[in-house]
């Protein structure tokens, strides 16, 4: 192999034993091995296949960086959790969780074209691409050797990990919620142990997820647990989130958020240096609780050796979206999916930041080809596949490259975090459970329900419904959806209970809307001009050039 070298930009996550380079923790048969013992570990590995063999045994949010026998070994876990880049050049190959030193390195300048769209629409990119053609990424549940004995790197990628529906589970309804209780309880008292009895933070809204974490933290016993929300003040969210701390006895702080505040905060040097260290060349920096972060910080209301447990979306919640004329079907064997079905669903859910019908047909053959080429190509699925296939690429794409990409906040502030909904008991159990007992979260909502009586119940909305006459069905079969879309949006910029419409100046805000578009449509915009500024290739999306702010 040529010359391999190792950056890590957050020097202080990493450990060292050898030429092997670790960060995070993970549970080993129970065991919690993290830092040094953690490289170590790796560091007697000599051949792939017992790499990965190691990988399979752990439980937990880690990347590795192993380089023996003139081959190189990079791994992250099931979730892509703390992110890992590569790249090669005339000297050698690069690796390190910085994309932008690798492109200065190589020294490439240019813009992959697709990935940019993808930027565009959905706010993150696919597969193992970043922004940079030259610089890739380590995908979810992925291993991969990397060999550079010729002037070009050969990378040979393998997944030990894919969130897959299969081998499900025939236990009814009540055996299914003992199942999960079991599985919650395992992963909240691997949480416990990691924790050390350090301040727990929950982030804690209104929905299914983050009410669950602190139930199982009350429910366990833990003592030290804050809760926050944050937005204008008397928002929903945040009403219903005071109300599951009171009744839990934990305590609760409030962030105001406010139009003047959010462009002080915008404006400020942290975010510029958080949005480059968080977009890792390949998603929109997390916005939403990252002032409530600092706040929080600030004004001294959490301590310095506190960890961060959000309770990110729940697997339940993913439900491949079949026309709801079909529904009572689902779990019919005579129903067949046909292939543009699955690829409908995922423009409307993971590629909805801009107007599909403004764009070009080469743009959405390209983008159709590309998840194809990732899921998977096949003419028809029956219902089961096809909300396997759906969440599949929910796992791969949004969850892993945007929602768990949220840690990076915790991380810019100097906190540790741990993903407990994102156990690895709890996902296996999620993938054996069948549709027809996930359809409507149901199954999650019992058993929430089940926890919160005699708390919280009846002070909490049902998880998972709509908020608001503009959700709802009956308008969304309107023709004037569209229209009415945009006006609705338009009054969100004083009205919105985050406030953060406030970033953007308010007459780009009302050139740029036209009914699909959310904040990370701008924020897209805004990261791409930040790491292209003389670039033209904005143009790839058919409609930018009418919304640039």
């Amino acid at each position: 192999m040529h010359e391999v070298k190792v950056h890590f930009r957050d020097e202080y996550l990493w450990n060292k034993s050898g030429t092997t380079y670790t960060r995070g923790s993970a549970f080993l048969d129970e065991e919690l091995i993290s830092g040094a013992v953690l490289s170590q570990l790796f560091s007697q590995e000599h051949a792939f296949d017992g790499f990965l063999s190691l990988l399979r045994r752990l439980n937990g949010f880690f990347a590795i960086v192993h380089q023996v026998d003139g081959s190189l070994f990079l791994a992250v876990d099931h979730l892509r959790s703390c992110p890992l880049f590569y790249g090669s050049g005339m000297n050698g190959v690069y690796v390190s969780d910085d994309p932008y030193w690798i492109r200065n390195e190589t020294g490439d300048w240019s813009v992959d074209e697709l990935s940019a769209a993808e930027l565009l629409l959905a706010g993150f990119v696919t597969g193992s691409d970043t922004l940079s053609p030259n610089v890739k990424q380590v995908q979810p549940g992925e291993a991969l050797t990397i060999q550079y004995t010729t002037g070009k790197m050969q990378v040979t990628p393998v997944r030990y990990y894919e969130f897959i529906h299969s081998d499900f589970y025939v236990d009814s309804s009540d055996q299914l919620e003992a199942r999960l209780d079991a599985s919650l309880k395992a992963s909240f008292n691997r949480l416990v142990r990691w924790a050390r009895g350090r301040t727990i933070v929950v982030p804690l809204s209104g929905g299914c997820d983050s009410r669950l974490v602190v139930l199982m933290l009350k429910r366990l016993g833990y003592k030290d647990v804050v809760a926050f929300s944050y937005g204008r003040p008397g928002n929903d969210e945040s009403k219903i989130s005071k109300q599951v701390a009171s009744a839990t006895g934990v305590r609760w702080e409030f962030v105001p958020y406010s139009n003047a505040a959010w462009r002080k905060w915008h404006d400020s040097e942290e975010w510029k240096r958080y949005s480059q260290m968080a977009d890792g060349l390949a998603s929109v920096p997390h916005l939403q609780d990252w002032p409530a972060v600092f706040e929080l910080r600030k004004q001294e209301l959490i301590p310095q050796d506190a960890v961060f447990v959000p309770g990110n979306l729940a697997y339940s919640s993913m439900v491949f979206n079949i026309q709801p004329v079909r529904y009572p079907l689902v779990c019919s064997k005579t129903v067949v999916v046909k292939q543009k079905e699955i690829l409908g669903s995922i423009h409307r859910a993971f590629y909805p930041m801009r107007d599909w019908a403004r764009q070009s047909v080469d743009l959405k053959r390209q983008v159709d080809e590309k998840i194809l080429r990732l899921l998977g190509s096949r003419p028809s699925y029956t219902p089961e596949e096809a909300n396997s296939a759906y969440s599949w690429w929910w796992w791969q794409g949004f969850e892993s490259r945007f929602v768990t990409n949220a840690v990076r906040v915790y991380e810019f502030w100097g906190y540790e975090w741990w993903l407990p909904l994102w156990d690895l008991e709890i996902a296996r159990f999620w993938s054996r459970v069948p549709m027809i007992h996930r359809l409507g979260k149901r199954l999650q909502r019992s058993h929430l329900q089940k926890l919160e009586l005699g708390t919280v119940q009846h002070n909490t909305r049902q998880c998972g419904t709509s908020s608001g006459w503009f959700s709802s069905g009956l308008v969304r079969k309107t023709r004037l959806y569209n229209r009415v879309r945009r006006l609705h949006g338009l009054t969100q910029y004083d009205q919105h209970p985050l406030a953060w419409y406030a970033i953007i100046p308010r007459q780009a805000f009302n050139s740029m809307y036209n009914g699909p578009e959310v904040i990370n449509s701008y924020l897209a915009i805004e990261m791409f001009q930040r790491i292209f500024p003389t670039c033209k290739q904005l143009e790839v999306v058919g409609d930018i050039n009418s919304s640039r702010p």
